[in-house]
């Protein structure tokens, strides 16, 4: 009787464990959301009439890469508040990195 017991506590733990590992996985799946292309952004003017990039009609603030036709990466950089933050990287068509830009 012990043993069966024994067996049946150790199962639940293992549903538990398992139950536990599918919800944190799904949160995590569910938390990555696709690349934003530049493509994707939409250019606006804040209160100095200075550019900014919208996404989904707020200002865009994460990273973002846009790519040549060809499939090779054009630029990528980070946004913050809809503006160009950080070191932002430019490449030709062939892939070859041609510029690269600090912003403030």
């Amino acid at each position: 009787m012990t043993s069966l017991i024994n067996l049946s506590i150790r199962l639940c733990l293992n549903l538990l464990l398992f139950t536990t590992f599918l919800l944190i996985s799904s949160y995590q799946s569910n938390a990555q959301e696709k690349t934003v292309s530049f493509k994707d952004l939409v250019e606006s003017t804040d209160s100095l009439n200075s550019p900014i990039y919208l996404y989904k009609g707020s200002p865009y603030s994460d990273f973002v890469s846009n790519y040549y036709e060809n499939g090779n990466l054009d630029s990528h950089g980070n946004y913050l508040n809809g503006k160009k933050v950080g070191v932002w990287k430019y490449y030709d068509e062939s892939g070859k990195l041609i510029k690269s830009e600090k912003f403030d």
